[in-house]
């Protein structure tokens, strides 16, 4: 199987173009054969065990890395456009938390719906846990959200986050309730708890 490297450079001496020796062209070089050793191990597996639903997953974020990695490619035969490119794609190295939230509703009606009485009991222990009581339901989501945090479970982060601003926590409470996890899990709580920041980003909350 041809890797996108190999593929990328075959169209780049058909094209005349000649490689630009650098430690970024080198990188994005790497990245991309990268890409290409992803793409034979996915060709090594039987996607048709895989629903449609997933297929389609698939196929959308390999054309989406391809997308990406070459336009970092073509862009790093400029110097002047390393540090921009790199910049921009820093930025968009996490997906949106508010569509990845989306999905997560979405796959967990999926779920209900396959299980309904697995599921209606469930949301049974939920209501009870989550009202208010000696401890308010917003109270309660924020330490579901730190308690998620710490066992690094991403759609319990983005559940549990938007129940608590969805029960009135503000920006500030969210934050205090982070620190708090800070001081349980150093580091290790900070790099999760770029989620949280990135979802208030994306509710123009910070």
């Amino acid at each position: 199987m041809v890797t996108q490297f190999q593929l990328y450079r075959k169209q780049q001496a058909q094209a005349g173009v000649k490689k630009t020796p650098g430690v970024k062209r080198t990188k994005a070089e790497t990245l991309v054969n990268n890409f290409g050793a992803t793409q034979m191990k996915i060709a090594a597996l039987d996607l048709q065990a895989f629903s449609t639903e997933d297929r389609d997953m698939i196929t959308e974020t390999l054309t989406s890395l391809k997308n990406s990695l070459e336009e970092t490619l073509a862009g790093a035969t400029n110097p002047s456009n390393i540090a921009r490119l790199l910049k921009r794609k820093g930025s968009m190295n996490m997906n949106s938390q508010i569509e990845l939230n989306q999905e997560r509703l979405r796959l967990r009606d999926k779920f209900g719906k396959a299980l309904p009485s697995l599921m209606k009991a469930e949301q049974v222990v939920l209501d009870e846990v989550y009202k208010d009581g000696a401890l308010p339901a917003k109270i309660k989501r924020l330490m579901a959200m730190c308690v998620a945090l710490g066992v690094g479970c991403t759609n319990c982060i983005l559940g549990q986050t938007t129940a608590a601003i969805d029960k009135g926590a503000t920006k500030e409470e969210i934050l205090e309730a982070l620190s708090v996890l800070l001081a349980i899990r150093g580091t290790t709580g900070m790099a999760e708890s770029l989620r949280v920041i990135k979802l208030l980003e994306e509710k123009g909350m910070v």
